[in-house]
């Protein structure tokens, strides 16, 4: 009695199954190498489109080369660009948020290198810049809290992420040591410091913002 059910009405939709599970597996892995094909060509599409000098960004930030605001702008829009085929590079929004405050727009500026110190909660610098732009806007309560934040965090662990960072590393100039970025990363935690004891509420408000003033504070990547 068990064996008299056809073997075909049990055996055809098991096949069935098996067929379109396959198609489905074929069709994804598919659409996964023609989407990697088409981010790989954008990309070298944008690398063929970049900026030169490409240590511009690093001589406007650590050597005080003269701003060409173009320039800037030319950058900008290349790492849009490029955060559209990958958003997931942490440093093009921090990078980015350097360039619109070099452009003047701070509230970009603000919005980027949030999302740069959300993905990169252990380097320095975002923490850092975060902290100038709310003392410009005269949050001084919040700008405090960034340091104490930035000036915890390890300085050779943003030594190394900016190091291994492929974004920021091919940005440096040939022949730049680790101890020049280790130097200048010094630099910024010793100015942090110096900011913290500003914004110390024992300090008179007017008092702070006069000292501040003169500081002429900048915002940096590197």
């Amino acid at each position: 009695m068990f064996f008299k059910k056809p073997l075909k009405t049990s055996f055809w939709p098991a096949a069935n199954i098996l067929v379109g599970l396959a198609l489905i597996v074929s069709f994804t892995w598919l659409t996964h190498r023609i989407l990697q094909s088409v981010r790989m060509a954008r990309f070298v599409g944008l690398e063929a489109i970049k900026p030169v000098p490409a240590d511009y960004l690093w001589q406007v930030n650590t050597q005080q080369a003269a701003i060409d605001k173009n320039t800037i702008r030319y950058w900008a829009d290349y790492y849009e660009n490029l955060l559209q085929v990958f958003p997931e590079l942490t440093d093009a929004y921090g990078v980015l948020g350097y360039c619109y405050h070099l452009l003047g727009n701070d509230l970009k500026a603000e919005k980027f290198l949030k999302k740069a110190m959300d993905g990169r909660t252990d380097y320095f610098w975002y923490s850092y810049d975060m902290a100038v732009l709310y003392i410009h806007e005269h949050h001084y309560h919040e700008s405090q809290q960034l340091l104490q934040k930035a000036l915890q965090l390890d300085p050779q662990t943003s030594l190394r992420g900016l190091t291994s960072s492929t974004v920021l590393y091919s940005l440096l100039p040939q022949g730049v040591s680790l101890q020049d970025i280790a130097t200048h990363i010094g630099q910024g935690y010793k100015q942090g410091l110096i900011l913290l004891k500003i914004l110390n509420p024992d300090i008179a408000p007017d008092k702070a913002e006069n000292i501040i003033k003169q500081l002429k504070l900048e915002l940096y990547v590197f």
